[in-house]
């Protein structure tokens, strides 16, 4: 109850309470109470299912995509593999298991939370160098990833009322959390662009304000390098379909979706699908260029064609990645965006051969919602 009343606390000393985003990152944060105060059990004992959970499959091909990177880019030089977001450490852990020859690159691990290092640590040993924030892994060259990171960034949310958007806010009534919208301080076509300023009334979605200076974070800390970012999401225009009109934010508990996502604050993993065209823009505005865009089931099966043996493939591997691609299930919900900075605009990586209708899909800012 610690968490739930101070969050009640909070909401109650302001008219219009506190935005959503607030809400989250306590729910999500707080360091004692929040779903991420420790790391929780993934696959079918915890509350979500990742691709690192459905085996090593996901890091075989993602060190391949990585090794390729190094040929075209580093060739001669040293490299380095940065994962921020890494839970427990699977991943990485998986990734230095497929790499031949172990010292292809320095390996390092972004991770705010002591908690979540320990156990990191205690996986990884030595092969990796485990920091709290981008700003101790600079200046670095090479390749940048986070999987399953963006979804988790807290999100304001929005609801087109009265002929413009205005915030569904997070309020204290009768001893309960509830929410209430709000008019906003700015136009909020004049802040996010891609953002329609017509949409049907009732329309609701998100905005991650949290996008902006995390990727100035890692600008600074990668002057040179590809950033790959994997998450479920989509576009701009994707976002805004009739179909989205309930936004994208959910909460789930033992793989079963929650009603309420302020039910239960802390007890309960709150997501928001990921805005492609807004990580996008913004990147842009900070020196980044567009490498390519796919979906997950487009992404691996690049990879896997560019084997030039399919024997290279390991038949062990192969129903985990059908798994992966599956449309009901990885494959399309999942989306893959490369971005680079100091070097050629003009990189082609086997994993974005088979997705350029996707990457103009994510370059067109939709006009309306309706």
């Amino acid at each position: 109850m610690g968490l739930h009343q101070d969050l009640l606390t909070l909401a109650s000393r302001h008219e219009t309470g506190i935005s959503f985003a607030e809400f989250m990152r306590s729910a999500l944060y707080h360091p004692e109470e929040g779903y991420y105060a420790a790391p929780k059990p993934i696959g079918r004992g915890g509350d979500f299912f990742t691709s690192v959970s459905v085996g090593p499959c996901f890091a075989f091909l993602l060190a391949r995509h990585i090794l390729n990177i190094r040929a075209a880019l580093f060739p001669d030089t040293s490299m380095d593999v940065v994962e921020q977001g890494a839970h427990d450490g699977q991943l990485s852990a998986d990734l230095l298991t497929q790499t031949s020859p172990p010292a292809a690159w320095s390996h390092h691990i972004v991770e705010p939370n002591p908690r979540f290092r320990e156990v990191q640590s205690a996986r990884l040993g030595e092969s990796a160098r485990i920091v709290p924030s981008l700003a101790d892994t600079s200046p670095l060259q090479g390749v940048f990833l986070c999987n399953e990171l963006l979804d988790a960034f807290p999100v304001r949310r929005l609801r087109f009322e009265k002929g413009r958007w205005r915030e569904i806010r997070v309020v204290a009534a009768s001893g309960r959390l509830s929410e209430a919208t709000f008019d906003l301080p700015f136009p909020a076509t004049g802040r996010w662009t891609w953002l329609p300023i017509e949409a049907t009334p009732g329309f609701e979605t998100e905005v991650c304000e949290e996008i902006g200076p995390w990727l100035d974070e890692l600008t600074a800390a990668m002057p040179r390098g590809v950033a790959l970012m994997i998450d479920y999401g989509g576009t701009a225009a994707e976002s805004l379909l009739p179909e989205r009109a309930d936004g994208s934010v959910r909460g789930y508990r033992e793989h079963r979706r929650v009603q309420d996502p302020l039910e239960s604050p802390g007890q309960v993993d709150l997501t928001a699908d990921v805005n492609f065209t807004h990580v996008w823009l913004e990147a842009k505005d900070r020196g980044w260029n567009l490498i390519g865009f796919a979906d997950q089931a487009q992404f691996l099966t690049g990879i896997a064609a560019g084997f030039p043996d399919p024997e290279q493939f390991p038949a062990s591997l192969r129903r985990q990645f059908h798994t992966l691609i599956h449309p009901g299930f990885m494959g399309r919900r999942f989306r893959v965006m490369a971005l680079g900075r100091g070097f050629p605009e003009d990189l082609k990586l086997d994993g974005f051969q088979f997705s350029e209708t996707a990457r103009q899909s994510l370059l067109q800012t939709p006009g309306s919602c309706r």
